[in-house]
């Protein structure tokens, strides 16, 4: 019994280990903002959006503003940044201060994140997912599951496009 109960406190622990994890206050965009911040925030640090639109988010039953800046958009809701999709050279992502890039090649995300780079989806989707956790232990809206998905081009291993999402 002792030997099973051993076995199992065992698979968990290199389970858990497995779980490759983000801190999310370290991804900054431009290196200067993080999510969580305000609008004014993020006008002041990045200026004025190319331009503006609103979007209703059904998953979250709210509505949202989007500050587009180039072919990238950032997500506003209640004040706050709380996501974005980062499609063009208009935005850069930063993870603590190495630069990820559009049109850099994807195994730089192999440096910071080397789990999550093994395990990537090689499939037509090609993405790479980096799971967050916050280290403050919460979020605008509690239940959340949040993550940073890279997309590559198959062929050239480019990156194409890094977008925050949740669950």
């Amino acid at each position: 019994m002792k030997l099973f109960i051993l076995s199992i406190l065992l698979s968990s622990s290199l389970h858990c280990v497995s779980q490759e994890r983000a801190i999310k206050e370290a991804f900054k965009i431009n290196n200067t903002i993080s999510l969580g911040k305000t609008k004014a925030d993020v006008v002041s640090q990045l200026g004025l959006p190319t331009r503006t639109s609103n979007y209703y988010n059904e998953m979250q039953d709210v509505h949202e503003e989007l500050l587009h800046y180039g072919g990238s958009t950032l997500f506003i809701r209640e004040d706050y940044l709380v996501s974005f999709q980062i499609k063009d050279s208009s935005l850069d992502l930063y993870y603590i201060n190495t630069q990820i890039s559009i049109g850099e090649k994807a195994s730089i995300i192999e440096s910071l994140f080397p789990t999550s780079y093994n395990q990537r989806d090689q499939s037509d989707y090609n993405a790479i997912h980096i799971k967050l956790t916050s280290a403050y232990g919460g979020t605008l809206q509690k239940p959340v599951d949040e993550y940073i998905n890279v997309l590559f081009n198959p062929k050239s291993k480019l990156i194409k496009q890094v977008v925050h999402g949740i669950y």
